[in-house]
């Protein structure tokens, strides 16, 4: 249920002077919940340690630097909206120019800060609490709920949100002593008599797999270096061999949160396997040139 004003983006900004106003004249909430913010129809991530909604800004999108602003709160609270900060443009995006989003009642607020991304979003929310917040995926396959955010423009709107059930491990060897580790996820859907089955999907226009890896390009200098020159040779000869198998992979950057705190940027991609090169479970290849 929507229990705030709907205004525009452009229409909630206010100047220092309004927003102070209205914090002095009311109360500071003491919870520690959030409501949902949301941009046109998408309700935008909220990451807990920054106390920052992340906005993923649709390509092309006739609104997407002034979006249709309203709030959802869980308590039956009316939340109004004012916003302290520059227009969402370009060079606000790319300056990584943060708003000040105050949300208040006639007698409460709650202040929060809003940052805009032009990169789609992945989230995973793990399924069973975990002992330590700060590495919640481990070795072991661990239940978790895997959430993608489209925001590519030929997507419809009912498409935008990819959601999934999933396993999710720490990958890698040596790069699992960086600070920013590596994922592994195998997407899985539920039949109503609650058995498994591997969920094949297409992310972000990659191929259909239930396989994915979030791969953090952690010891990439340039930070995109790698992720560049997959994509360039996916693109011009991954598919120049004799047996016409597709020997590379693809993969789109995205921003990551794990149980709602933000873990930066991360490249989402498929692994190469033994079913994209078409191999047997003996590596031998399944097409009769090979013999």
């Amino acid at each position: 249920m929507d229990f705030g004003r709907s205004e525009r983006y452009d229409n909630s900004l206010v100047d220092r002077e309004t927003f102070d106003v209205l914090i002095s004249e009311r109360n500071e909430e003491s919870d520690t919940g959030h409501p949902d913010i949301y941009f046109d129809d998408f309700s935008i991530t909220y990451d807990t340690l920054s106390n920052t909604y992340f906005y993923s800004v649709i390509e092309d999108s006739f609104n997407r630097y002034n979006p249709l602003v309203r709030t959802v709160s869980k308590r039956f609270n009316r939340y109004d909206v004012a916003i302290l900060g520059d227009i969402l443009n370009d060079s606000s995006i790319g300056n990584n120019e943060q708003a000040e989003i105050l949300l208040y009642t006639d007698d409460s607020y709650k202040l929060y800060s809003v940052a805009a991304t032009t990169l789609p979003i992945v989230t995973i929310n793990m399924n069973e609490q975990v002992s330590d917040r700060d590495n919640p995926i481990g070795d072991l396959n661990e239940p978790a709920t895997f959430t993608l955010f489209d925001n590519r423009s030929d997507v419809s709107s009912s498409d935008r949100h990819i959601t999934s059930h999933t396993y999710a491990r720490l990958r890698g060897a040596s790069s699992r002593r960086f600070t920013k580790n590596q994922f592994r996820l195998n997407l899985r859907e539920m039949s109503i008599a609650g058995t498994e089955s591997n969920n094949h999907l297409s992310l972000l226009g990659m191929r259909e797999d239930d396989d994915w890896i979030l791969y953090s390009p952690y010891n990439d200098p340039e930070k995109m270096r790698n992720t560049l020159s997959n994509n360039l040779w996916y693109e011009s000869f991954a598919t120049n061999n004799s047996l016409d198998s597709v020997n590379g992979t693809q993969g789109t950057f995205v921003e990551v949160f794990v149980d709602d705190m933000y873990w930066g940027i991360y490249t989402l991609m498929h692994p190469i396997d033994r079913k994209q090169l078409e191999l047997d479970v003996n590596n031998r290849s399944m097409t009769s040139d090979f013999y």
